[in-house]
């Protein structure tokens, strides 16, 4: 009897040790469109149809955008399934305007409870053509300040009043914001398109012009003087890093990126020289410094090429400029310029630097330093430049002058109330 109840016993056992469940089968995908190598815009809907098939649940369907490495570029969304078959007819948005143009990939990811499918299909993106939105003008009049927001015909659409003096400005085409800073510290930013207040920050204490603006999509910071140091925010007004002056009596007024530089030009509230110093962006470590003049006061910096950048500024009023070889932390000073104050200066392109000194407008060659007065009909404070359509902008007191370039003959012109400080051009996208 025993031997009969142990063969009972074991027999089920075994066929119990012996299932196993049946090999999984991952999901089947059938693209029907888009197909192959289809071109579509960063900011397309683009419409998919896919059939899969199971021989279990499938839980889900994502799609993905991914470049030539599969790493995804963000932009991706998820169908909830819970079918062993079905047919999805429906559309992917792309909204990305600072997606660079090339090759890229859809990836359908199919899932079951144990396993998943991917299919991708080639296409090719093409960045959405850029073009000029607004032109923002920064005014004070020492009591309140404006932010006045014109059309591409120069007709006011809207103004943002602050009972604030002026210090700095700026817009971010890549964020779509508008940056005023305050001479008591406040630094506010609103959204482009509705004007509508974003976030801030306040106690910020500085004496830095020239210094906002670097949103990119690379570094997606903006720099902010406080005191003998640099903070810097991210897009939603989060701190991010501190890059602090070894000397405290040193405060930051002017600042440029570069790859992976960034520079600052600081102006002393003691009697010592001002400073350039050169720290490794993305660490926040200060590379190198080097010694400029006594009394200097930095109004603009600007990168010429990929070894030096120009530092302009004044010492009791009359012009100084600066050549910084950076890879050997080098300056130079570039000598036979008029004598008055520089004001502003804007890179056009690789042999012209247009400078304003004294309001006088003079065109610079970085390559062989020549400086000649282009017009003495053309007058103005700030400069800016739209290569699209290759038109130079000029600030005037309370008047705005466009130009072409390089014929000079206005196309465009525009008053205010109060004094312009600052002219800005917001795009479409970077």
């Amino acid at each position: 009897m025993k031997k009969v109840f142990y063969l009972i016993f074991i027999i089920p056992l075994l066929l119990v040790a012996c299932h196993k469940d049946p090999p999984d089968t991952p999901p089947t995908i059938t693209v029907d469109f888009p197909s192959a190598n289809a071109t579509f815009s960063v900011v397309d809907t683009i419409n998919f149809k896919v059939r899969i098939t199971d021989d279990e649940n499938i839980s889900s369907l994502k799609v993905s955008l991914v470049d030539d490495a599969s790493t995804p570029t963000g932009d991706q969304q998820t169908w909830p399934i819970n079918l062993r078959s079905t047919t999805i007819n429906d559309n992917f948005i792309i909204n990305q305007p600072s997606l660079p143009s090339g090759n890229y990939y859809i990836e359908f990811k199919a899932t079951d409870n144990r396993d998943y499918t991917k299919k991708f299909v080639p296409v090719t993106l093409s960045g959405i053509p850029k073009k000029l939105l607004n032109t923002v003008l920064f005014s004070t009049n020492n009591q309140t300040s404006t932010i006045e927001i014109f059309d591409t015909l120069l007709q006011s659409v809207n103004s943002i009043v602050f009972n604030s003096v002026f210090q700095d400005g700026t817009v971010s085409s890549y964020q779509q914001n508008i940056f005023y800073l305050s001479q008591n510290g406040q630094l506010s930013v609103y959204d482009a398109p509705t004007q509508d207040y974003h976030w801030s920050v306040s106690g910020l204490n500085s004496l830095g012009h020239n210094f906002l603006g670097h949103l990119t999509v690379e570094n997606p910071y903006v720099l902010v003087p406080y005191n003998w140091c640099i903070r810097s925010y991210g897009i939603d007004g989060t701190f991010y890093r501190t890059y602090t002056i070894p000397a405290i009596e040193q405060r930051p007024v002017i600042s440029l990126v570069s790859g992976n530089y960034l520079f600052v030009v600081t102006k002393p509230y003691t009697n010592t020289p001002s400073r350039i110093y050169k720290y490794y962006f993305n660490t926040n470590v200060l590379a190198d410094s080097y010694m400029l003049d006594y009394s200097f006061d930095p109004a603009t910096i600007i990168q010429v090429n990929d070894e030096k950048i120009f530092i302009f500024g004044n010492i009791q009023g009359e012009t100084k400029l600066y050549e910084y070889y950076f890879s050997d932390n080098v300056v130079s000073t570039v000598d036979g310029l008029p004598t008055g104050t520089f004001y502003d200066a804007f890179k056009i392109d690789d042999q012209t630097i247009l400078v304003s000194i004294d309001g006088n407008i003079y065109q610079l060659n970085p390559l062989t330093y020549s400086l000649i007065n282009i017009n003495p009909a053309l007058h103005g404070y700030d400069i800016e430049y739209n290569a699209l359509d290759h038109t130079i902008w000029l600030a005037d007191g309370n008047e705005l002058f466009a130009y072409t370039y390089p014929q000079y003959q206005q196309v465009g012109h525009a008053t205010i109330t109060d004094s312009i400080t600052k002219v800005k051009l917001l795009f479409n996208h970077d």
